[in-house]
């Protein structure tokens, strides 16, 4: 996973301070989270050369109207270049009636899925071997995205070379579970899986001020469990 400050050009590694839109992009399965969407945030993605059609989910981080001021023209694009797969939209419940006021008056239909999501405190998904957490503190978000260490790939092509077709036996060497044919041979599905190891955690304020409020609620509830 790589995440992008789209107005500097700044290639973020560990902390993320808000104050831009930025995207995080998951290149093995050319899927984008988006966190903000600013007034020029489409001529920003555009310049980045992404690919807008591949933007699966938009989260906003807070009550700040400019955070989202360019929504409005990014859907009507994505709407024009015939988007089929559905969006999900992150945002506290204000937010979230203003955009239903908004398409209401437009008077838009859309061509894809949009879903509407309000945020909460703790994990809000779970996609690409990540999964993005959530907390609030006086209508300020603090977002943590952290790895899922039990993720593992499962070889396909070794699978074919067996012959193992879609079937209960192909999903259970996912599980790495082992298996003893008639004919004597074995398949052991640690062989079949590899581990993804996944160490980085990011970390997204929304306000300084919360910075060491999120680093005890990361390591009270995130650090000392998986140690």
């Amino acid at each position: 996973m790589e995440i992008r400050c789209l107005s500097s050009k700044v290639f973020i590694k560990q902390k993320i301070p808000q104050s831009n839109s930025y995207l995080c992009l998951f290149k093995e399965k050319k899927i984008y989270w988006l966190f903000n969407c600013l007034e020029g945030c489409q001529y920003m993605l555009l310049k980045e050369k992404i690919k807008l059609n591949n933007i699966a989910k938009i989260i906003i981080t807070n009550n700040n109207i400019n955070n989202m001021a360019g929504l409005a023209g990014l859907l009507s694009s994505l709407n024009l270049l015939n988007k089929k797969t559905p969006i999900h939209i992150y945002a506290n419940q204000f937010l979230i009636q203003y955009l239903y006021k908004v398409k209401q008056y437009a008077q838009t239909y859309f061509k894809f899925d949009l879903y509407y999501f309000q945020l909460k405190i703790g994990i809000i998904f779970k996609q690409n071997y990540y999964s993005l957490y959530c907390f609030t503190q006086h209508d300020y978000y603090t977002f943590i995205i952290t790895p899922s260490y039990s993720s593992s790939k499962f070889f396909v092509e070794k699978a074919q070379k067996f012959n193992i077709q879609a079937s209960p036996l192909y999903q259970l060497l996912k599980k790495q579970k082992n298996f003893l044919l008639p004919d004597g041979l074995s398949l052991l599905g640690v062989k079949f899986n590899k581990k993804i190891k996944l160490h980085s955690r990011y970390f997204f304020y929304t306000k300084k001020y919360h910075e060491r409020s999120s680093l005890e609620i990361y390591y009270n509830n995130f650090f000392y469990k998986n140690r």
